[in-house]
């Protein structure tokens, strides 16, 4: 691959209207209320008239029955039934997830494990990892032919995920692995970041070239001090290639939407949900310290990943203004850096942002 990768604009399914029988709530376009000459790379508002695009927001206060225990699944079931019928505009969770996906994908599971390193277990939960893996066999996608994955396979049992390479059953496989061999990473399909020297690469996991057909991608909602956040762009995007430390003095900027922009993520990644059940404002993407951590209580559903970020974004900053915390938007220029490149919306007022409170 070579340094100028293909960024051809698209626009993912948006808005068909701002109805909801649950009542929905507009919220304020910036919750921070920050002046836009203050923002750094913000994108213009533009006066399109194309349909908005969906950020929905699912809450509930009764997610959690016990602190130490998994989310209530029936509430995360119902979190899934309005945010994907929204989403796609169909009647029930049935046809929706059959709108998403057919008999013949392999889908994978983005999910982000990296929160299970520390003390704190900050990850993807298994409850909205269970719901995604019964919306996709409701479809007809086969049990083996779904996979749970994230780049080091070590992290996945500390998050809850039990590793399985057989053929039965949901496989669950790192592209780095521990037990048996590993998915590994692609020699033909890399990443040369224009900062880097000649030789110098970043590979593509087997999973996404050679492996699977679609990509469902779960990020947390989580700070990053290395790029401002830890969220859909970033979950996929770095976690899809080997040696992205190189990236990290520069905030991942432009190197994370660059990765994205391959046809191998961004024309198989047909989902974001955003587990914003369990989130962390200060000391991601391993929290050690249980202040910094908040129950937000709620799924965020959308098909584009830069609007889906650009709201994480401001959700996470509103938390640290009420902490007296410096906001972390200076460091996440990649999400800017990815609506110039077409990658989707940043511009708050083409993102029809609403919450459904169950």
């Amino acid at each position: 691959m070579t340094k100028n990768i293909s960024r051809r604009k698209f626009i993912r399914d948006s808005s068909l209207g701002v109805a909801g029988v649950l009542g929905v709530l507009q919220l304020p376009l910036n919750l921070l209320g920050q002046d836009k000459k203050n923002m750094p790379d913000t994108v213009e508002p533009t006066n399109d008239l194309r349909p908005k695009i969906k950020v929905i927001e699912t809450i509930s206060d009764q997610v959690w029955p016990n602190p130490d225990q998994e989310p209530n699944t029936a509430i995360i079931k119902k979190f899934f039934e309005i945010g994907l019928k929204e989403l796609t505009g169909q009647a029930d969770l049935k046809t929706a997830w059959q709108s998403l996906v057919n008999s013949k994908d392999v889908v994978g599971i983005k999910v982000n494990p990296m929160g299970a390193m520390g003390r704190i277990n900050c990850s993807t939960r298994p409850a909205v990892v269970n719901e995604v893996i019964n919306g996709l066999k409701s479809a007809g996608v086969k049990e083996n032919n779904i996979i749970i994955w994230d780049k080091t396979e070590f992290l996945l049992p500390k998050a809850g995920f039990n590793i399985n390479k057989t053929q039965t059953g949901i496989r669950c496989f790192g592209s780095v692995g521990m037990q048996g061999a590993s998915a590994g990473y692609d020699d033909k399909t890399t990443y040369h970041s224009q900062t880097d020297p000649a030789n110098v690469v970043s590979k593509y996991s087997n999973i996404l070239t050679k492996h699977v057909t679609k990509v469902i991608n779960l990020p947390v909602l989580k700070d990053n001090p290395s790029k401002g956040i830890t969220g859909a762009l970033a979950n996929v995007a770095l976690g899809g290639v080997d040696y992205v430390n190189r990236f990290h003095k520069f905030k991942c900027n432009p190197m994370t939407p660059e990765i994205y922009a391959h046809p191998v993520i961004k024309d198989k990644v047909i989902l974001h949900v955003l587990d914003a059940l369990y989130g962390c404002f200060a000391g991601g993407p391993m929290p050690a310290n249980p202040e910094t951590l908040w129950r937000r209580n709620s799924l965020l559903f959308s098909y584009d990943p830069v609007a889906l970020d650009r709201i994480q974004l401001d959700i996470i900053d509103k938390k640290r203004q009420e902490k007296k915390l410096p906001p972390t938007q200076p460091a996440a220029k990649h999400i800017f850096t990815a609506a110039k490149m077409g990658l989707g919306v940043a511009d708050l007022s083409q993102i029809n942002y609403s919450q459904k409170k169950l």
